[in-house]
This record gives structure tokens, sequence and C-alpha cells, in this order.
């Protein structure tokens, strides 16, 4: 059990990493 939580934890990071990234990318992108 203690591995699953850990794993969706891991899952839900790398889901916000992502996102963040993108956001970042567009605001580049538009030159804000």
């Amino acid at each position: 059990f203690g591995m699953l939580t850990v794993g969706l934890t891991l899952l839900l990071l790398i889901q916000n990493r992502l996102t963040f990234g993108a956001t970042t990318i567009e605001t580049k992108n538009i030159g804000m």
C-alpha cells in the first residue's frame, strides 16, 4: 500500500512538472 501511494504521488509530481513546463513555454512564446 505504501509503494502504491509513493507511485501515485510521483505521478502527480511528474504531471504537475509537465503542466508547469508547458505553461512556461507558452508564456515564453507569447513573450510575457
